[in-house]
């Protein structure tokens, strides 16, 4: 236990560090040994859980507004330039998200290559192989964050070139460079297919992931792809995993927040995870555009469980957290989005409005819910995109999906901030849609910074 200890004190000043990618360390010192010192990493869900990115992605998006007095008060530059997408994003400050996944990933590889060395020796097989799957997932998932905002888009061939570093072994004294975003995407993909077959169906606290997670997230990798079959295909067998979506009717909401405090009670929730926390990401400082509120149907319980009106404004009470923190986990509400996707944009589209009736009979009042079909292809896409974006608010998604979407002429869309009276613009395929690397990481390794 003390040797543990010592370790992870040791890891988390490597992962403090904003180029802890190159850090000189000496990696033969303090290193577990057992299964238990594994499963005692795996469970340290201030890293593994907590602060895991998506924070900047959240404030470059168009779900939130800010005031301008607050916005000229904030103390943090990354902060202040994320909302109005200046090119030199972070001038110099320390970049938590870009830092915290990796950390996630060097504590998920010094734990695969730990239990790789325990292979074939006396032990529990089924517990290795179960904690092999969860350093696998939680690799994937922060490799994939991490690709929606540092590496070019999927599909951007003059930009293949720039995935993210894929940092596979724990060393921190390997130099960094980058993959390129095929290669990026292909590591993501297998790690996630090696943790699904080694995953347990149930797991015993929300903070590990299950099987139906490592589906939601193979789901959600191929829709970023547009392999609309492959994504429909796990999205549907997560749907099979046994769990049921949360009933909206059959909740009392908080007084401060809807919804129970770290999901607990939520049977949608499947895994815990939080955004990086940004300045202006609390209650009081963070509006609601109303524009996006009146989107909602007053029989809609989602506008009033999501939001709440103070003076002429519309602030946020709905993170399945249930607390200012904002949820970027994974829970059943995504299959059902994706599962809809899927089925319009391969033709079968009163297949795909089946599928969001199911979730959206669960979020309105009682015999109320809409029932949609016999719509043409386009505006059933166009429906199917707008409750995506209204069931997935504030969860991260909709920085990947502006990144995504902005590939079809159709669908693409120019984003408008208007800041003590200036106006800033992002268009559709703008190279701002990808973040920069952190200047320290450039000038310690190998990685190509990605111009702006």
């Amino acid at each position: 236990m003390k040797r543990l200890l010592s370790l992870l004190c040791l890891l988390f000043l490597w992962g403090c560090n904003p180029s802890f990618l190159d850090v000189k360390n000496n990696k033969s010192q303090l290193v577990p040994s057992t299964l238990t010192d594994f499963e005692m990493l795996l469970n340290k869900y201030p890293v593994m859980n907590t602060s895991t990115g998506n924070g900047l992605g959240i404030a470059s998006s168009d779900e939130i507004a800010v005031d301008d007095n607050i916005w000229l008060a904030l103390k943090k530059l990354q902060d202040k330039n994320a909302y109005v997408w200046s090119k030199d994003l972070f001038e110099g400050e320390d970049v938590p998200d870009w830092n915290n996944p990796y950390q996630t990933v060097l504590y998920a590889n010094l734990v695969l290559d730990g239990l790789q060395k325990l292979k074939g020796k006396e032990q529990d097989e089924s517990t290795r192989l179960k904690l092999e799957g969860y350093a696998l997932f939680f690799r994937a998932k922060s490799f994939f964050t991490l690709a929606m905002h540092f590496a070019a888009p999927w599909g951007d061939t003059d930009n293949e070139t720039f995935g993210i570093p894929l940092r596979l072994d724990y060393d921190p004294t390997l130099i960094s460079k980058r993959a390129t975003v095929t290669q990026t995407y292909a590591q993501i993909e297998r790690d996630l297919l090696q943790a699904l077959d080694q995953l347990p169906k149930q797991v015993p606290v929300l903070y590990l992931p299950g099987r139906a997670c490592a589906m939601i997230m193979l789901a959600r990798l191929y829709l970023v792809k547009s392999d609309f079959e492959k994504a429909l295909t796990y999205a549907g067998m997560a749907l099979n995993e046994g769990y049921s979506l949360l009933d909206y009717n059959s909740i009392k909401p908080g007084a401060s927040y809807t919804f129970p405090a770290s999901g607990i009670g939520n049977k949608e929730f499947l895994l815990f995870e939080n955004a990086n926390q940004v300045e202006y990401f609390s209650k009081t400082k963070l509006t609601v555009p109303t524009s996006f509120v009146d989107m909602f149907d007053g029989n809609d319980l989602r506008k009033s469980y999501f939001f709440t009106k103070v003076g002429n404004l519309y602030q946020y009470k709905g993170s399945y957290l249930g607390s200012a923190s904002l949820f970027t986990g994974i829970a059943l509400d995504e299959a059902y989005l994706i599962k809809a996707e899927c089925l319009v944009r391969l033709g079968k589209v009163n297949d795909g409005l089946k599928a969001l009736g199911e979730l959206l009979k669960y979020r309105y009042k009682p015999g109320t819910a809409p029932e949609y079909k016999d719509m043409t292809q386009e505006k059933a896409l166009e429906l199917v995109l707008l409750e995506r974006r209204k069931e997935l608010y504030l969860r991260g998604h909709r920085w990947y999906d502006l990144r995504r979407l902005n590939r079809e002429d159709h669908l693409k869309t120019d984003l408008k901030r208007t800041v003590n009276g200036i106006e800033y613009l992002l268009p559709a395929r703008d190279r701002r849609y990808t973040f920069p690397v952190p200047d320290e990481v450039v000038i310690k390794s190998d990685v190509l910074q990605f111009e702006r």
